[in-house]
């Protein structure tokens, strides 16, 4: 989707577009069944839901879907959960990438947190606050 979704916005393609939108319902279908989550996670290690929450803010900025909000609160609640259980593993990418992460709920309290509940911005801002304890010390 990283790659797929700018393609298809900049090639204006209505079958690729489509197809993109197809996805993503299936997608947030069933992120609803599984408590936020945009998986995978493997091994424990949830780097691969970090880029998918850039490709969130890449769809929204092509469709101006509103689901995107919600659901993209809803997975920082559940990743939340996941990290405090199970903290990154040490030199896996998600500790060492954590900041893409961090850029992405940057981006999310841009364009949705003046809409959010209290609720849903402090768990965005716990999770910020446990990805930097977390995450690899680069300096």
């Amino acid at each position: 989707m990283n790659g797929f979704l700018p393609l298809a916005v900049q090639l204006d393609d209505s079958a690729k577009l489509a197809e993109i939108n197809v996805q993503m319902d299936y997608i947030f279908s069933e992120a609803a069944k599984h408590q936020g989550w945009l998986g995978p996670l493997v091994e424990g290690n949830p780097w691969s839901s970090y880029r998918f929450a850039t490709c969130l803010g890449q769809y929204y900025e092509a469709t101006r879907d509103a689901r995107v909000g919600a659901v993209f609160f809803a997975y920082n609640r559940r990743l939340y959960d996941v990290l405090a259980a199970r903290p990154l593993p040490a030199g896996s990418w998600g500790q060492v990438r954590w900041q893409e992460m961090l850029t992405a709920c940057q981006w999310l309290l841009d364009n949705f947190g003046s809409r959010a509940s209290q609720a849903d911005l402090a768990a965005t801002w716990s999770l910020m606050d446990l990805l930097t304890v977390q995450g690899f010390n680069w300096t």
